[in-house]
């Protein structure tokens, strides 16, 4: 986890008395009905089918050997989950079925603001593209989608839908590089995926 999931987990724990794992589980993933969704606390197995991360690493005549790295940490987020629960959640979401409306404004508001340290590569091209929990991001072909994406090594995945949900991606791919999405990909699958 990243210090800000771990300050956030404190958080969580601190003002409910249960642990984070617990109030994801109780507050989103049974009242949503993600069935193949955990949220593990050490545990680094995945449970049910899934694909192995695997990372390149140089070896020392030259090349690189690719490594099964499939048991580690769950990321920053410390959840494991299945496309299918993905694209469940994301219509949740867009449906109003788990936030007020209230909240449901400010998952859409993007402020209009310079990116710090942002350039015409982001998603934002230079501005502000995340809201209260989602990325905003306007294709080159001039279609505007919502949603996240997250990596860890060996794993890159993400969930993106317009907003009335018409057209929606979820994907997931693993990367033999050191983690982080790789956004000249993602950029052409939802281009791809998003293209009228």
């Amino acid at each position: 986890m990243t210090a800000g999931a771990r300050l956030a987990g404190m958080l969580i724990e601190k003002l409910t008395g249960h642990s984070y794992q617990q109030e994801i589980t109780n507050r989103i993933l049974r009242p949503l009905h993600l069935r193949h969704t955990t949220a593990p606390e050490t545990d680094t197995t995945i449970p049910g089918p899934h694909s192995h991360g695997y990372i390149a690493v140089p070896q020392a005549g030259g090349g690189t050997q690719p490594v099964d790295i499939t048991d580690q940490n769950p990321g920053a987020g410390g959840m494991i989950s299945t496309t299918g629960d993905l694209d469940r959640f994301l219509t949740a979401l867009f449906r109003g079925r788990h936030l007020p409306p209230s909240q449901m404004a400010e998952l859409f508001t993007v402020p209009n603001v310079p990116y710090p340290g942002g350039t015409s590569q982001d998603p934002g091209q230079g501005w502000a593209y995340y809201s209260a929990g989602l990325m905003r991001v306007t294709l080159p072909d001039g279609v505007t989608v919502r949603g996240k994406t997250g990596s860890t090594f060996g794993y890159t995945d993400g969930m993106f839908t317009t907003r009335d949900l018409r057209r929606r991606l979820v994907y997931s791919f693993n990367p033999t590089t050191c983690g982080g999405n790789d956004s000249a990909l993602v950029t052409r699958l939802s281009s791809a995926a998003f293209n009228p």
